[in-house]
């Protein structure tokens, strides 16, 4: 378990699942650089894993950042809610989601079918993102909205969305992609990364997931270079364990990962 204590309160990264990727979802970055980057990691495929984080604040109901894939992946995912189970959360209890976007790996473990698994929730996302998904009712993101409908709280980029919790707009892999600043140190930066070993060394390689591959190349290159440049630790929402947070420190023209 990844656990990282910030000024404005604990963030546990729990893992939903895990599957790998494909090349093709990489077709970008050369096949030899490809292999010579999972040959020097030891690794021999694109391994992802799906999280979702915790947050608890003093005094607050624990809040959920993401809710992993749930049965749209089958088992690929879905072990967000025996996570929360052990830790004596059941559904009723979680007030507050926050979804860095809509994508199906972050809103299935929110999803019962159409229905809410969270009853009492309030549901939290950038303005944009909203906007993007609103009345798309054949993608997870426009059932969540209508699942959830009188219970969604919009924010803009720069807002507090709780004490010492602030949005930071990271546009590409969606319009309204959005990443966490909390308390002084620590960022979720969602899904600007979906392979470290590939995308540190090479930010300038998007996935095929990302709706604005250019854009979004642009958004993990600054992004990336505040947290090296600031010390910052970071997480997002395909990390690989055992130790997900991580801070960076610029290696030629990209970025290595080291120890929190």
């Amino acid at each position: 378990m990844a656990v990282h204590d910030s000024s404005a309160g604990r963030v546990t990264c729990l893992t939903d699942g895990a599957m790998s990727f494909a090349p093709e979802v990489f077709a970008a970055l050369p096949e030899a650089e490809r292999d010579a980057l999972l040959a020097a990691a030891g690794e021999s495929e694109i391994r992802t894993e799906f999280n979702c984080f915790l947050l608890e604040q003093p005094g607050a109901a624990p809040v959920l950042i993401d809710a992993g894939c749930g049965p749209l992946f089958g088992d690929k995912g879905g072990a967000l809610a025996g996570q929360l189970a052990e830790r004596g959360i059941a559904p009723e209890a979680v007030e507050k989601v926050i979804f860095t976007h809509l994508h199906r790996d972050h809103v299935g473990g929110a999803l019962d079918g159409d229905a809410a698994v969270f009853p009492n929730a309030e549901i939290i996302m950038l303005d944009v993102e909203r906007d993007f998904w609103q009345g798309k009712t054949d993608q997870p993101g426009g059932v969540l909205i209508a699942a959830y409908e009188g219970r969604i709280r919009t924010v803009s980029d720069g807002d507090e969305i709780l004490p010492g919790v602030h949005a930071w707009h990271l546009p590409g892999h969606t319009p309204g992609h959005m990443g966490l600043r909390i308390g002084d140190d620590l960022v979720i930066v969602a899904d600007i990364l979906h392979a470290e070993l590939l995308q540190l060394p090479h930010p300038e390689v998007s996935s095929i997931y990302d709706t604005d591959g250019a854009q979004g190349a642009e958004t993990r290159r600054a992004a990336l270079a505040e947290i090296a440049d600031n010390d910052l630790v970071y997480c997002g929402g395909h990390q690989l364990g055992p130790q997900k947070f991580g801070r960076l420190r610029r290696a030629g023209q990209g970025f290595e990962k080291v120890a929190p």
